[in-house]
């Protein structure tokens, strides 16, 4: 709502001690959404600020809640068109993070990414579910989250992730190589052995 703008346009200019100021006297406005359907929480996700996740998460927010998330913007005939790729939740938005930020120091871009990992755990931890028709769509150009957690050797997030999986649903590769052979190549015990665990291969 236009009513909002203002908060919208503060956290986007990373104005995050102001955000907590206002959320703090009006707790209501952890609920609000901008036009995408995104609420403060998302956009703490998108700007990787592990403080103001977990500050939202603390006022109410509702990690659950779902964003039409917008993924590219075109110009025709002068007139802005946009084209949305998916209805995603936090999880989704965190894994995704390179669609939406552009960051072109590598140096930068590998502290953002390390934030934006300990954000994917906080969001495993609050039992947010995988989103698994965007599962194979995310971080280095088509690593799933389980092969994000392999490559990270994040062991407490591969664990989390683990607990999300049935029969129903089956986890590739872009690579071509198993979850079981790229865990193998890392050459971490643990990770392997709690892969074997989950009869992952």
């Amino acid at each position: 709502p236009l009513k909002y703008w203002k908060i919208f346009a503060a956290i986007q200019k990373n104005k995050f001690g102001l955000i907590m100021k206002w959320v703090n006297k009006r707790p209501y406005l952890v609920k609000v959404r901008d036009w995408d359907g995104m609420t403060l929480f998302h956009w703490a996700i998108l700007k990787a600020n592990i403080h103001l996740v977990q500050y939202l998460i603390n006022k109410g927010a509702n990690v659950h809640q779902k964003a039409r998330i917008f993924y590219a913007q075109t110009i025709i005939d002068e007139k802005e068109k946009y084209n949305y790729l998916m209805r995603g939740n936090a999880l989704t938005l965190a894994n995704r993070w390179q669609d939406f930020v552009y960051i072109q120091d590598s140096e930068k871009s590998e502290i953002y990414e390390n934030k934006i990992q300990k954000i994917i755990l906080i969001l495993l931890k609050k039992r947010i579910k995988i989103q698994w028709k965007y599962l194979d769509k995310g971080q280095d150009q088509g690593f799933n989250l389980f092969s994000y957690a392999i490559k990270k050797q994040d062991y407490y997030m591969l664990l989390h992730l683990l607990h999300q999986v049935d029969r129903k649903h089956t986890i590739t590769s872009f690579s071509g190589a198993s979850l079981l052979q790229q865990a193998q190549k890392t050459k971490n015990s643990k990770i392997i052995f709690l892969l074997k665990k989950f009869k992952i291969r």
